[in-house]
């Protein structure tokens, strides 16, 4: 008989904000968590409904804060138990304040997130990633949204989302995952937007909300240009030493991304190029675990799997303007990625480590391209 142990148990928290005065739910109120050493673990806003879902919290004791402009904040104390997926906090009601004004100041800064009725646009400089990174690392922040291990986007704790490229589905965003948005840089986007209730009009993909990813482009007349060039150095130390399989995992992640963006606008005609190149080591999986045996042994093993990738991409295109309300675009994509991946799994049955009960791993090289000529007509 053959049993394993689960490692790394992960909860999904939820509940519902009301108005403690007429018992209404307070959509967009502000929700974290919050650790016992007073470090922020999660956050997210509530819905329309006032419903709020967290997902990915690690068992253990937190506090959770809610709280919503003119009304007092709530701490609630609890316990994510390692043995329950789901909890179910319950009904938040917040009370009231009066607040007294005594100055106000009005600046003409523009917002770092500008809401509507209908979506939510955060501006991709004011990120806290937007300097650097990518477009993924970019959306880690926005409250709401979540990725997984394997890059699967989660609004409001469901996987039903559409992402689009300038209002357009695209290859680049993936199919069943998002892992393509990994690889654009968060420097070429203008803003992400949010949109959480989306109409008919979307296919049911496209439930749970539509994320769109508009992409920068130059409003100065004539040629213009910007190069740039982002580095990272990844994951520095390692949460647990390797086991002696001779094939240590990447740790020091080198990451470097040289980019390009070429632009020339007249009133009616604006030529765009914009390309870049990704290269880095990446360690996509890496768990331990330790599999019970019914004679007493323990058999212990690691999955790492360490990954080399370049990835390029180019894009050219062109927008005609006619008149001011009819809009030509045409524009080709060229997407290159080619990455090998190598992993060795050893079984050890003594904590010595120095007697592999058995062996095996891969080695996979992998390149796939993506080639699109869109046209897209409006007016």
């Amino acid at each position: 008989m053959l049993a394993t142990a689960r490692v790394g148990a992960q909860v999904t928290i939820s509940g519902r904000v009301f108005s403690h005065d007429d018992a209404q739910p307070l959509p967009h109120a502000s929700v974290s968590v919050i650790g016992t050493d007073g470090q922020l673990v999660s956050g997210t806003v509530t819905g329309d409904d006032g419903r709020f879902t967290l997902s990915g919290i690690p068992a253990g004791e937190y506090n959770l804060n809610v709280s919503f402009v003119g009304f007092l904040t709530e701490t609630k104390h609890f316990l994510a138990g390692s043995l329950n997926q789901t909890l179910d906090l319950g009904n938040m009601l917040l009370g009231s304040q009066a607040m007294d004004l005594t100055e106000v100041e009005i600046s003409a800064q523009h917002r770092t997130v500008a809401s509507a009725l209908d979506k939510k646009s955060y501006q991709a400089a004011d990120l806290l990633s937007g300097a650097g990174g990518s477009v993924l690392d970019a959306m880690k922040s926005l409250p709401g949204v979540t990725v997984d291990q394997e890059g699967k986007l989660m609004l409001r704790g469901s996987d039903k989302v559409a992402v689009l490229i300038d209002g357009r589905q695209s290859a680049l965003t993936g199919f069943g995952n998002q892992r393509g948005l990994e690889n654009i840089p968060a420097s070429q986007i203008e803003s992400i937007e949010i949109i959480n209730n989306p109409s008919a009009r979307y296919d049911a993909a496209g439930m749970a909300g539509i994320v769109n990813i508009r992409f920068k482009k130059e409003k100065k007349l004539g040629f213009n240009g910007e190069a740039g060039f982002t580095f990272g150095d990844g994951a520095i130390g390692k949460r647990r030493a390797d086991l002696p399989t001779g094939m240590p995992s990447y740790s020091n992640n080198l990451k470097y991304t040289p980019s390009l963006n070429l632009n020339y606008k007249t009133e009616k005609l604006n030529i765009y190029a914009q390309g870049y190149w990704i290269h880095q080591q990446r360690l996509p999986n890496n768990e331990f675990t330790a599999e019970y045996l019914a004679d007493g042994t323990v058999q212990e093993h690691q999955v790492a799997e360490n990954r080399s990738q370049n990835h390029y991409n180019a894009k050219i295109g062109l927008d005609w303007n006619p008149s001011p309300r009819q809009t030509f675009t045409l524009f080709g994509l060229y997407d290159y990625e080619w990455h090998i991946d190598t992993t060795r799994v050893w079984y050890f049955a003594d904590r010595n480590y120095t007697n592999p009960y058995r062996k095996w791993g891969f080695y996979e090289s992998e390149g796939y391209i993506i080639r699109s000529i869109p046209t897209h007509i409006s007016g």
